[in-house]
């Protein structure tokens, strides 16, 4: 009955543990002129806010962040894409995307140099 009572008094420690869906992701790409890049998510459990720093010096990149399905259509036709959550155009230096992620709906950051030289860029990626 003891191990019973120490199971039970722990399921509610389990629960918050598994409910807590922080994201992590940072990586530095170089970008040539015209050249995209994305980054894709798998869905949060629960609706998630997440935050997207870009960092850049010496070229125009464009960013956003979408859910997945459209970020793929965009790839497809080389075009931005239609429904972003959130979206910068013309970074150079810092930026900063902000938007709510809906439940079980994969997402996906894209880059894109505008510009006509390469570019380095960081992208740190958080969400809770």
């Amino acid at each position: 009955m003891r191990n019973l009572s120490v199971l039970l008094a722990g399921l509610p420690l389990l629960f918050l543990v598994g409910g807590c869906q922080k994201l992590s992701f940072k990586q530095t790409v170089k970008l040539e002129p015209m050249a995209r890049w994305r980054a894709n998510f798998d869905p949060p459990t629960y609706d998630q806010d997440v935050t997207v720093e870009i960092k850049t010096q010496g070229s125009n990149i464009a960013a956003f962040l979408g859910y997945t399905a459209d970020v793929e259509q965009a790839v497809a036709a080389q075009a931005h894409p239609k429904n972003p959550i959130a979206q910068t155009l013309n970074i150079d230096g810092t930026a900063t995307l902000k938007g709510k992620i809906d439940a079980k709906k994969a997402f996906s950051v894209l880059l894109i140099n505008s510009g006509s030289s390469p570019a380095e860029v960081t992208v740190n990626v958080s969400g809770k």
